[in-house]
């Protein structure tokens, strides 16, 4: 038990390679210590491959295109650049391969540290992300297709389709 507790904290980047751990049991419980456990991970770097396209506009609008990127564990494709609308923002058409949302929440679970500062408003972008698979959470979909719209301090989400449960779903969330 102890050993899977460290070994997980290591592969993090969380507890270094030869940190002390104890173990400690009663009949009903067990506990751990590892020593020198950080506060934060360190940030790990995105993996991209793709071409670099800036127009030469003064706007100074870019696209990222023929995208093909690893992030926490996902792997995406397509394309982000500088919003073509009249609000400025993000545009994108991304696919990824699979969403295990179960990863997912135990990731956001950690959170940041009381002593991260919090980050203000969210980006403004729009546009579609495709998921191939979403698995977790009693939800097994296929072939989601989703059109999002991210404002400062909002999310909606349009479900154009998806396959579930032996049919197809559509609909919105805000």
């Amino acid at each position: 038990f102890a050993a899977t507790i460290a070994d997980g904290l290591r592969a993090q980047g969380l507890a270094p390679a030869g940190a002390a751990v104890d173990a400690f049991a009663t009949p009903r419980r067990h506990a751990v210590r590892v020593a020198d456990v950080r506060e934060r991970a360190e940030d790990r770097p995105v993996e991209a491959k793709g071409q670099l396209t800036l127009l030469a506009e003064p706007s100074g609008k870019w696209m990222l295109s023929s995208l093909d990127a690893r992030a926490a564990g996902l792997a995406f494709r397509g394309q982000i650049g500088s919003s073509s609308g009249p609000a400025e923002g993000l545009g994108f058409d991304l696919s990824v391969d699979h969403l295990d949302l179960d990863r997912s929440a135990a990731l956001a679970a950690g959170g940041a540290p009381a002593s991260q500062p919090q980050a203000g408003a969210l980006p403004r972008a729009k546009g579609k992300l495709r998921l191939e698979q979403v698995s977790g959470r009693g939800l097994d979909l296929k072939n989601a297709v989703l059109d999002l719209t991210l404002g400062e301090k909002s999310l909606s989400a349009v479900l154009e389709s998806a396959e579930a449960w032996g049919g197809k779903l559509s609909g919105s969330l805000e």
